[in-house]
C-alpha cells in the first residue's frame, strides 16, 4: 500500500542524506513508525539496518551497533537468510557470533 511505499521512500531519503544539514534521522524514525503501523516486519528490519549503518557512518557506534543487531535478529527470526547473510558480510565486527 501507500504507507509501505512511503516507508521505503523515507528510508531511502534518509540513506541519501546522512550527514547533511537536513534531519536525516527523522526520515528513519518516520519510516520505522510507518512499518510498525502496517506491520511490515521485513521493511522495519531493513530500516533498522540502514539506520544502524548511518549511525556508524556518523560516529555513533554504540547506537548504530544496537540497530544493526536488532535488524540482524529480526531477519534471522523471519528466515530472511539473504538479508542476514549480507549483514554478516558487511558488519562482521558488529555482528560477532
Amino acid at each position: 500500500g501507500a504507507d509501505d511505499l512511503m516507508a521505503v521512500a523515507l528510508r531511502l531519503r534518509g540513506m541519501a542524506t546522512v550527514g547533511q544539514e537536513r534531519l536525516w534521522q527523522d526520515d528513519f524514525t518516520a519510516s520505522a513508525v510507518l512499518c510498525e503501523m502496517v506491520q511490515d516486519q521485513f521493511e522495519l528490519a531493513r530500516t533498522w539496518c540502514a539506520y544502524g549503518a548511518a549511525l556508524l557512518k556518523t560516529g555513533t557506534f554504540e547506537e548504530g551497533s544496537a540497530y544493526l543487531k536488532r535488524a540482524y535478529d529480526a531477519f534471522s527470526i523471519m528466515d530472511a537468510a539473504g538479508e542476514a547473510y549480507r549483514m554478516r558480510i558487511m558488519y562482521p565486527d558488529v555482528l560477532v557470533m
